[in-house]
């Protein structure tokens, strides 16, 4: 058996498993499989851990994929749906996880899932308002996010997903972009 996929079959194990330290092992010893889809749907062992909101492995794991040459690689894989890690921190809400990828490399923001989503208007779609914040704040470009605001299509989901009574709190972000 070739020995890459052996690794990736106990990076797949220990993830599932909650094994978090011997995930982390592997990662830093096998940097390859910082890359590898682990799960059927196309997870990599980040997605797995941001989704399982393991927040200090996602550090960890985040640091150990800055250390090497091309960070972003393994930063902005997508799964089945086209979704990065980031974007589902975005979903969850979760502003550690969020600003942890984020600035890591804020190139991130900028990538789109299937449905032509970012991370930015994921968190406004599900209503999370202090990780759309913090995502927002990472913004190198203001005028850039407020095109990270909307699906690719041109939608503009954030003046109806947003509960109205936060609206205040999104209004001087996203006043530009809005049209009610």
């Amino acid at each position: 058996m070739d020995s890459s996929i052996s690794i990736e079959k106990q990076l797949f194990r220990s993830a599932m498993k909650g094994e978090w330290d011997v995930a982390l092992e592997l990662y830093k010893n096998n940097p390859t499989v910082h890359v590898a889809k682990i799960s059927r749907s196309g997870d990599t062992a980040l997605h797995i851990a941001v989704s399982n909101v393991q927040e200090g492995v996602v550090q960890k794991l985040v640091d150990l994929i800055s250390e090497q040459s091309e960070p972003r690689k393994a930063l902005e894989i997508k799964n089945e749906q086209g979704n990065t890690p980031l974007h589902i921190a975005a979903s969850l809400g979760n502003v550690k996880m969020c600003k942890c990828m984020a600035e890591a490399d804020s190139w991130l923001l900028q990538v789109r899932n299937n449905d032509g989503e970012t991370p930015l208007f994921v968190a406004a779609l599900h209503g999370k308002k202090d990780a759309f914040l913090c995502l927002n704040s990472c913004c190198q470009d203001k005028e850039a996010g407020y095109s990270y605001c909307k699906r690719k299509d041109g939608e503009n989901e954030t003046k109806d997903s947003i509960d109205m009574k936060d609206i205040n709190s999104f209004l001087p972000i996203m006043a530009p972009s809005l049209i009610f």
